[in-house]
């Protein structure tokens, strides 16, 4: 979508939920209408757009070029980190699982085809005695 699209007009017309721009902004995954307005209202300030004119005159932008991942075990895979990571962040193993052609998810349902729990995982405390508990802070007690 082009920069244009959405400050040019100004902020009512590019915000309209009719408006061919508006719905492609939004049909991005991650952009809901509240995002997309943040952005109808950051390109609809002219000093914002001349700042990026110049920023882009001094850029060259080379094609895009996806890497073929059918070939990685991963490819097509829903997974899922759990517990601590030893060796990266969570961004950095997110980053290397979308580049191996996994969607990566945060939290664990019956999507995750995949699961990679960490060497240390998450701990639950075990359920302290029923005797250590003073009656008042039972539950239905």
């Amino acid at each position: 979508m082009a920069r244009s699209s959405l400050g040019a007009r100004g902020d009512a017309e590019a915000a309209d939920p009719e408006n061919e721009a508006w719905r492609e902004l939004v049909a991005i995954e991650g952009i809901g209408p509240s995002v997309a307005a943040d952005l109808v209202a950051f390109f609809a300030r002219p000093h914002n757009r001349a700042v990026l004119d110049d920023l882009a005159g001094e850029l060259t932008v080379e094609p895009f070029v996806a890497a073929t991942t059918t070939a990685s075990p991963l490819a097509g895979k829903t997974i899922v980190f759990t517990g601590t990571l030893e060796r990266m962040t969570r961004s950095e193993a997110k980053a290397r699982a979308e580049a191996l052609g996994a969607k990566v998810t945060g939290s664990v349902s019956r999507a995750p085809t995949t699961s990679s729990p960490a060497p240390t995982p998450a701990r639950k405390l075990p359920k302290p005695p029923p005797s250590a508990c003073p009656r008042s802070a039972k539950p239905n007690g």
